[in-house]
């Protein structure tokens, strides 16, 4: 015990003495480095240096003061003759410090020669203002004043510059302190590690490693509440910008967090606003009533979990929310609150109850289509069939979809029809207009028509089909009675052609003997002046007569498909002009000129006797339907691989509302021949029919009042 005594005792002798030796030591080093400082630049230098600039400008500015008579209105009692002279005055003594206490304590060469150089600025400046205050309204004052400025101009540079170097002077011998500090206690440093090796070391290490365990726990302490405060500003920062309401609520549905979302939706400014708050504070009170009822539930143990509620803002906006809430439990299971998250599915409930209306009112424009639909899977199960078509059948939704295949509503041979339809459908996706016959639930068949479109997966194998189907029954009747009325118009037109084309042969041969007779007795010399006239009006009707028959023969034939084309090279020009030399006397009756051009074309291949009737009707025509000393032009020319022929009239004209008239047989139209010449009605109609024989077109452009241009075009090979 004496000797742990004893150890105890020289261990505390030795920990007094290295304490003493370290105080000691800090000590001297204090007194050191305080004489070190105490022989750096007073930073007051530095400071009055600085304020010589400020000085030398209030004196310049009190000179302006003192020169234009400025008494600034926030100074009260404001002299600047008094402030002019103090601030001279303090300029030179201050500058006379500066030179002193660089002489004194600094020595700084630079210093000296900057202030040598300031010296006789100052001696201006000062000097100039004592000289303004005593000359005052003198004619001087703009010469000192300027004097003052031109001095003052190369002072301010100049004492910046000096208060740099001091500023410098000052960081310089700061560095000297700090070196010495640094070496000082680089000093005790070893001093200390010598005492604390030879003192220390073996009583602080097992300190040492019980600090190094605290450190140890103590960082992990800290690091667990980095990482939690972390996870709490996190999960913060989540829950603010989360487009949901979350909100925490006590025990008496009072609200201890909201989330920014909650408290901006019930027009709060901040969290603060709505922290101890019912939803009686915040809402109106039915939307308050459903919401605390949810709480209560909640509260007693219950979850709500995805619930559509209805609500309603302050303002009386209307709101729909899907809402969860959930019991806050101690560890102990008691309850001490609830968490609530509100998603706010406004224009999701407005969009779902807009396509919920737009699918109801598709389904019933479905199922009461004029038409019929029905889905059919690849086995031919029934899917879908709207009530349009269930009605047609007979059947109701619940017999037909999901239970029938769709051969039990097909007859015998629309069942084999539809095994050709599949593949087809296989092959194009889609079939247009399909005739099938549906079997009704009572027996009897319904012609239907069908497009059907065939649905296909990602692998391409055909799914299924959809199909509209629209009732063909009354389609079908009518289609067999226009059958047989067609075929019994085919048999009168037969019998028509007939009787035309025996009438009119036998009316050619008594109308042929007619015209030899007159044509006889014409040359009769005995018959008097008045019956020649009668003779030549019988001929006259008698050759009107013929071309009627002739005309109705041509018609006849065309209308049995007899006429037949024989083409051979034709020339153009003279067959032409031989047609227009033919109808030169009943040109020349009329005073019509004829006229004929044409522009390189000699000759083309087609039949000369289809095209002499066709050439015919149309100078005939234009004859007709042409007044007195009018022209009728024909114009021959080409264009690509057809040749162009143009008659070209200066008549009547025709109206526009009767053009598509004009080729139709046996039409009479408003437009009258100008001679009383007769019209069958025929011409046109046969020459369009012959110029489609010959592979050719016509067309026809007319101006009332101004004539018509018939353009036929045939191919030139």
């Amino acid at each position: 015990m004496e000797k742990i005594s004893s150890t105890n005792s020289t261990y505390f002798k030795l920990f007094a003495l290295g304490f003493a030796v370290i105080l000691l030591a800090i000590i001297v080093i204090q007194i050191i480095l305080q004489q070190s400082i105490n022989h750096t630049v007073d930073p007051a230098l530095i400071n009055k240096s600085g304020r010589q600039r400020m000085i030398s400008q209030r004196v310049s500015k009190l000179c302006l003061y003192l020169e234009h008579g400025i008494s600034p209105t926030a100074i009260p009692n404001f002299n600047p003759v008094d402030s002019l002279r103090k601030y001279s005055n303090l300029l030179q003594s201050v500058h006379t410090e500066l030179i002193n206490k660089n002489k004194e304590t600094i020595k700084n060469k630079e210093i000296e020669t900057l202030l040598d150089t300031c010296s006789p600025l100052v001696q201006i400046i000062s000097s100039g203002s004592k000289e303004l205050i005593t000359l005052s309204n003198s004619s001087k004052n703009d010469l000192i004043i300027l004097t003052i400025a031109e001095a003052e101009m190369k002072f301010l540079p100049t004492m910046e510059k000096v208060t740099k170097a001091f500023e410098l002077e000052s960081i310089k011998e700061l560095d000297d302190v700090k070196s010495l500090e640094r070496k000082l206690s680089i000093a005790l440093g070893v001093i200390i590690i010598a005492l604390f090796l030879i003192l220390y070391f073996p009583i602080l290490k097992k300190i040492e490693d019980q600090n190094e365990l605290l450190i140890a726990i103590n960082q992990r302490v800290e690091q667990a509440r980095s990482e939690l405060l972390e996870e709490r500003i996190l999960l913060r920062t989540i829950i603010d910008n989360v487009p949901i309401n979350i909100y925490v609520k006590d025990k008496e549905s009072r609200k201890t967090l909201a989330n920014k979302s909650e408290w901006m939706y019930v027009g709060a400014q901040c969290e603060d606003e709505v922290l101890g708050k019912s939803d009686h504070d915040v809402y109106p009170w039915a939307s308050a009533e459903i919401s605390f009822s949810e709480d209560q539930e909640v509260l007693n143990g219950s979850k709500i979990i995805g619930k559509e509620t209805f609500s309603f803002k302050k303002d009386g906006t209307e709101t729909w929310f899907l809402t969860s809430k959930v019991p806050l439990q101690k560890s102990s299971g008691e309850i001490f609150g609830l968490v609530g998250v509100s998603m706010d599915i406004t224009d999701r409930k407005l969009i779902s109850l807009e396509l919920q209306k737009s699918l109801e009112e598709a389904r019933e424009l479905y199922d009461h289509a004029p038409c019929g639909y029905h889905s059919i899977s690849s086995d031919g199960t029934i899917q879908r069939m709207n009530q349009t078509e269930l009605n047609w059948l007979g059947y109701t939704h619940e017999e037909v979809v999901g239970k029938m295949n769709v051969n039990q509503i097909l007859t015998e041979k629309s069942r084999k029809e539809r095994i050709l339809t599949i593949e087809q459908l296989l092959l194009s996706g889609s079939m247009e207009d399909i005739d099938a016959e549906f079997l009704r639930k009572d027996g009897s068949i319904m012609n239907v028509i069908l497009n059907t479109h065939a649905e296909f997966n990602a692998e391409g194998k055909m799914i299924g089909n959809r199909s509209t189907v629209f009732d063909s029954t009354e389609r079908k009747k009518l289609e067999t009675e226009l059958k047989e009325a067609n075929e019994r118009l085919i048999q009168l037109n037969e019998e028509k052609n007939s009787f035309m084309a025996m009438a009119t042969h036998d009316l050619k041969n008594p109308l042929n003997s007619i015209s030899g007779l007159i044509n006889l007795i014409r040359h009769d010399k005995s018959i008097s002046r008045e019956n020649q006239k009668l003779i030549g009006m019988i001929n006259s009707t008698t050759m009107r007569m013929r071309d009627l028959i002739s005309r109705l023969l041509d018609y006849s034939k065309i209308e049995q498909g007899k006429t037949q084309v024989n083409n051979r090279p034709v020339n153009l020009a003279e067959l032409i002009q031989a047609r227009l030399t033919a109808f030169e006397p009943e040109a020349i009756k009329k005073e019509i000129e004829l006229k004929f051009q044409s522009e390189g074309v000699s000759s083309i291949h087609s039949d000369p006797d289809v095209l002499a009737q066709i050439f015919d009707n149309l100078i005939s025509n234009a004859i007709k339907f042409s007044k007195s000393n009018t022209l009728v032009v024909i114009n021959v020319f080409k264009v690509g691989k057809h040749v162009i022929i143009e008659v070209i009239d200066q008549g009547q004209g025709i109206p526009p509302d009767e053009v598509p008239k004009l080729f139709l047989p046996f039409t009479r139209l408003s437009v009258k021949p100008t001679a009383h010449e007769s019209s069958s009605g025929l011409g046109l109609s046969i020459v369009k029919q012959l110029v489609q024989f010959l592979g050719g077109a016509i067309r026809v452009e007319s101006t009332v009042g101004k004539g018509s241009t018939f353009r036929v075009a045939l191919k030139h090979e």
